[in-house]
């Protein structure tokens, strides 16, 4: 993790201090947290914030389908293209994959 991640991290957490239904700052951090191999923590930032944009998300210019689209890609580009559909197929459907998953 270079410098400016860091700074990007402790950043970030500041605003959503400040700011927690920033679901923008909540992709960032997701991403951040991707970037670090924090996999685990990065799904559970997406699965959590989405779970209270569900509606939103189907909105056209929502930050929150953006961050559906953010979880898919992780997905896919860390090796599990199963999730990754079902990612899609669950935003299609309007609801969270299941844990089991």
């Amino acid at each position: 993790m270079t410098t400016a991640d860091i700074s990007a991290l402790k950043l970030t957490k500041e605003k959503l201090a400040n700011d927690p239904q920033n679901v923008t700052l909540w992709a960032g951090y997701a991403g951040l947290e991707c970037r670090r191999g924090k996999l685990e923590s990065a799904r559970g930032v997406y699965a959590t914030v989405l779970a209270n944009y569900t509606e939103m998300a189907l909105a056209k210019e929502s930050p929150a389908l953006s961050m559906w689209a953010d979880w898919a890609k992780m997905e896919w580009a860390t090796g599990d293209p199963e999730r990754c559909t079902e990612l899609l197929v669950s935003l299609a459907d309007s609801r969270l994959p299941s844990e089991s998953s």
